[in-house]
């Protein structure tokens, strides 16, 4: 048996990331842990951590913790490489909490480690918010940006970037499921999708036809930048390489500094604008659950709470409570 030792965190990862993969986990979960564990191992780097897994204590990963859910431009500033560098969110150290207790308990379970090192670390997960959509005057404010980047001569970003927004904030699916699109799961002329959702579960989602047009462009224009290594992946860079997760959040972050949306959220509130604006149309929260891809109905009650909320003031601002009570 391997010496415990000379077991890496580089090679811990690796070999958590093989488990899962042969495992059978979807693409979307291997791609989230890939990433979360990629900026981990850079962090490690970045402050000369003992390469030896074994070594690894409580107070290092208290450390870590803190960077990941405070820490400003974190994972590095330059450039657009695979480290994002987005400003922290509240539920950013329960992300990587949730990560790295993962990956301890499966190696501690493959007796690859004698002991968990995060086991007395506790964080507690954040607090549910509402959910906060875009208004449709934000809307077009991002989608004007990427319409002049394309009359200005940055074309291929200019539609690629219009697509995602419109995909995401039109079709409901998650992030994940976006980044991980391939050509052959889009029917243009049909107007529909594929995407493969939590559990390994085929999910179809509608493509409406303002998206289908944009999409239908930026296939065209994807053809000439695409690199054999891209494959099927549907969105790539200006490099012709395979887009990810990151580079989703990177770009939709600069579209909205220079669209001058403000507050707090990202690109995950396109599906939050998506769902709350579906159910006004649809009125039926089993529907929407459909179209979100959610195992419950308890998690789709939050976007059902919402829209109730803004029909109670809707109903109040035609009320007079205080003529009902003699005040008037």
């Amino acid at each position: 048996m391997r010496d415990r030792a000379q077991l890496s965190l580089q090679t811990l990862v690796q070999g958590f990331i093989f488990s899962l993969q042969v495992e059978g986990k979807v693409p979307s979960t291997v791609s989230y842990y890939q990433s979360n564990l990629r900026r981990f191992l850079w962090y490690t780097r970045q402050h000369d951590w003992p390469d030896d897994s074994r070594i690894i204590d409580f107070w290092m990963l208290r450390e870590f913790l803190a960077y990941a859910g405070n820490a400003k431009n974190r994972w590095g500033t330059e450039g657009n490489g695979s480290e994002n560098c987005r400003e922290p969110s509240k539920t950013g150290g329960w992300r990587y909490y949730r990560t790295l207790r993962t990956l301890f308990r499966w190696a501690v379970a493959e007796k690859l480690l004698e002991q968990n090192p995060l086991e007395n670390i506790k964080v507690k997960p954040p607090k549910e918010q509402p959910p906060k959509p875009y208004s449709s005057e934000e809307l077009r404010r991002l989608v004007a940006v990427c319409d002049a980047d394309f009359t200005t001569g940055a074309q291929f970003l200019g539609c690629r970037n219009k697509v995602t927004i419109l995909l995401y904030a039109t079709t409901g699916i998650r992030l994940s499921e976006l980044a991980n699109l391939s050509l052959h799961e889009l029917d243009l002329e049909a107007g529909r999708g594929t995407v493969i959702g939590k559990g390994g579960q085929k999910r179809p989602f509608a493509i409406q036809p303002l998206a289908r047009k944009a999409l239908w462009k930026y296939i065209a224009l994807r053809e000439r930048r695409a690199k054999p290594l891209t494959g099927d992946w549907l969105w790539i860079t200006e490099e012709g390489t395979r887009l990810t997760v990151d580079g989703i959040h990177i770009a939709f972050r600069r579209i909205k500094e220079r669209a001058g949306v403000n507050g707090a959220g990202a690109v995950h509130r396109l599906r939050h604008t998506f769902a709350l604006n579906a159910l006004r149309e649809l009125k039926d929260p089993f529907l929407l659950q459909l179209l979100l891809g959610h195992k419950t109905l308890e998690m789709t009650r939050r976007y059902t709470q919402e829209l109730k909320i803004e029909e109670a003031l809707e109903a109040m601002d035609n009320t007079n409570l205080a003529n009902r009570m003699g005040l008037g």
